[in-house]
């Protein structure tokens, strides 16, 4: 087996010719998988759209844990 580097989002061509993208977990699970975009670029766009969506979660996540913690310091 080839020592691949690993790469959360795979962008693919499925059995009809259209292009997909699919998110794995580092077990080789796949946690997500998009709709067919007719071309590379549109499922780039697509993956690439998924990942900002994913940045701001995780930003907004980091900030309520923050808050989280702060109230209950102040409520001890």
């Amino acid at each position: 087996m080839r020592n691949a580097k690993y790469r959360p989002v795979e962008i693919f061509r499925d059995k009809s010719g259209r292009h997909r993208f699919r998110v794995r977990a580092r077990n080789g699970r796949v946690l997500a998988s998009s709709r067919a975009y007719a071309d590379r670029w549109g499922a780039r766009k697509g993956a690439a759209a998924l990942c900002r969506v994913l940045q701001q979660v995780a930003k907004t996540e980091d900030s309520l844990v923050k808050e989280e913690k702060s109230c209950s310091r102040t409520n001890s």
